[in-house]
């Protein structure tokens, strides 16, 4: 895949996700499973903008393949937490504490 120019300018979440996923190389849920178990998981969360995220999808090139199941390359994700009134979870996380309850 080529690196393309910022000529292309999302406008929305979704229309800058369904381009960054679109030409991708897919991988199964069983190979992703399979190599997942080989590593060590870290989470970190970035807020960007659309354009930011195409120019930072564009700038990963092959090493970045998409997920697909049943032909479907996007998924919807709806998470509950549950927490103490006075937020014992989430402030444990915020401390660095490693043995915590989801």
């Amino acid at each position: 895949m080529q690196h393309r120019e910022t000529i292309f300018a999302p406008t929305s979440a979704r229309e800058a996700l369904d381009a960054a996923v679109a030409d991708r190389q897919s991988i199964s849920l069983a190979d992703v499973m399979e190599t997942a178990a080989l590593q060590t998981r870290v989470d970190k969360k970035f807020l960007l903008t659309p354009v930011q995220f195409a120019e930072f999808t564009d700038r990963l090139g092959a090493e970045f393949s998409v997920m697909e199941i049943d032909g479907l390359r996007s998924f919807q994700y709806r998470s509950t937490y549950f927490d103490t009134p006075d937020f014992e979870q989430y402030r444990a996380h915020r401390q660095g504490r490693r043995r915590r309850y989801k």
